[in-house]
């Protein structure tokens, strides 16, 4: 059986090294019970 690993966003963003935006991509995260990549991105450009 093969594994489906997703796509890990985050780790395109932890390059960047803007504080403020990833706090806010977390501050975000933090409140999802399923994580959402769109609304993270959203979150993370401050829209």
């Amino acid at each position: 059986m093969k594994k489906i690993v997703p796509y890990l966003w985050f780790e395109d963003q932890a390059e960047e090294a803007d504080p403020v935006k990833a706090q806010r991509a977390m501050d975000t995260m933090l409140h999802m019970q399923k994580i959402d990549i769109d609304v993270l991105r959203r979150a993370y450009d401050g829209a």
